[in-house]
């Protein structure tokens, strides 16, 4: 893939770019639904560990945390590269 990119320039980079970040974010937002929905079970259910006890609800909150991050990442990812498609600039702004 590195290869085939690399070869882009300009609005044809940052248009494959844009397209890509975008299935990533359906992906990140699918993984936060159904991980939000396994803490939800089992934060009713007052999941536990079986020898002492520990509520382990917590640990699974961290996923969809960390999921909901990534995804506000992305999601200012695609504002610099819509600016970049429009501006045709070689170094779009909030862009690793």
């Amino acid at each position: 893939m590195d290869i085939l990119v690399s070869k882009l320039h300009g609005r044809s980079l940052w248009f494959s770019e844009l397209v890509t970040t975008v299935l990533m974010l359906f992906v990140t937002v699918v993984l936060i639904y159904g991980s939000y929905l396994h803490f939800l079970r089992a934060y009713t259910n007052g999941d536990s560990s079986i020898d002492i006890g520990l509520p382990v609800w917590p640990a699974k909150l961290v996923v969809p945390f960390a999921l909901t991050v990534l995804a506000l990442r992305l999601i200012l990812q695609l504002w610099g590269y819509i600016r970049a498609l429009k501006e045709g600039g070689d170094t779009p702004v909030a862009v690793p």
